[in-house]
């Protein structure tokens, strides 16, 4: 079972990797020399793998896209966020820094945002009818998040290097979002098919009523 999710998980990076290095080779201007040696395929896929699980969930692809750093610019911002709980080792830094460097440099022409039409964006995050998460049971999301979710996402949700922050959050209020995110995982974050509605709606309850912990 441990090798079959191993196994998806590297088609997924390249998968990742493949589209983003696309992109940038799409560009007329390629990435500044360098005499290193070049990198190998199993390098590449261990970086694209970095980036989805250490980058991805907080900063989007267009995030990322829209940069144009230098290699030293690269390694301060990856450093930055390895300071921030990223959880990346120092030689692990140093390989995203410069994949990131080739994707996303400064040879590369003016970023082009694609348009988006507001009210879709304000409506796709506009709280949501709780409809069969209604009325969950708070004291059992306590237990379910203990069980679940705390070793990532810290006590109550204030997030660290290996979760981000649920308090305050406005996905709380899109309950479906939560269920389908819970139950088919997203970026680093496992899948939890086996949490019922029930069960989500009780995490629900726990989150939206966790109070914020005193400094």
């Amino acid at each position: 079972m441990r090798f079959r999710i191993a196994i998806v998980a590297l088609t997924t990076a390249a998968s990742w990797f493949a589209a983003h290095r696309t992109d940038a080779d799409n560009k007329t201007t390629a990435a500044p020399a360098t005499s290193e040696p070049a990198l190998s395929a199993s390098d590449r896929d261990e970086a694209a793998l970095l980036i989805d699980s250490a980058c991805s969930t907080c900063h989007s692809k267009e995030l990322l896209e829209q940069q144009r750093l230098t290699r030293k610019q690269w390694e301060a911002s990856v450093k930055k966020m390895q300071t921030w709980g990223a959880p990346l080792q120092a030689d692990q830094t140093t390989l995203v820094a410069r994949v990131l460097s080739e994707l996303y440099h400064p040879g590369l022409p003016v970023y082009q945002p694609r348009s988006v039409d507001a009210t879709a964006v304000a409506r796709s995050q506009a709280p949501t009818p709780d409809g069969p998460f209604s009325r969950g049971d708070a004291k059992l999301g306590a237990t379910l998040y203990q069980s679940y979710c705390a070793s990532c996402h810290a006590e109550l949700g204030v997030g660290s290097g290996l979760g981000p922050r649920l308090l305050d959050q406005s996905i709380l209020y899109r309950a479906r979002d939560v269920m389908t995110i819970v139950t088919q995982g997203r970026g680093r974050m496992p899948a939890l098919p086996q949490l019922s509605t029930k069960q989500v709606a009780a995490l629900l309850s726990f989150l939206r009523s966790a109070p914020e912990p005193k400094p």
